[in-house]
């Protein structure tokens, strides 16, 4: 599993996101995309992070972050959990 948590995003980074004029999530925006892109499915999901957020996704899911032009710093906090001994070992391929 991977997780990406947002302890603090700044309201600037909102407003700006309002703003946006365009199709995708918008600045500081959060995307997930699975399989590849079926015109006739969705496949690629957008969130705005809030403070406090925490999301939690299967490692393998592409995902990605979205620029944002605000003079603020967002913190986020991520990281990959491995979930049982006998995959830890298989994944670093200790014996």
């Amino acid at each position: 599993l991977s997780f990406v948590a947002f302890p603090e995003v700044p309201p600037e980074i909102m407003k700006e996101c309002e703003a946006f004029k365009g199709t995708m999530r918008g600045p500081g925006g959060i995307s997930w995309n699975y399989g590849e892109g079926d015109k006739f499915s969705i496949s690629v999901v957008h969130q705005l992070p809030k403070t406090g957020d925490i999301y939690i996704f299967p490692a393998m899911l592409k995902h990605w972050v979205f620029p944002f032009r605000s003079p603020v710093t967002r913190v986020s906090v991520s990281g990959n959990i491995i979930m049982d001994q006998d995959s830890r070992l298989e994944y670093f391929k200790i014996q």
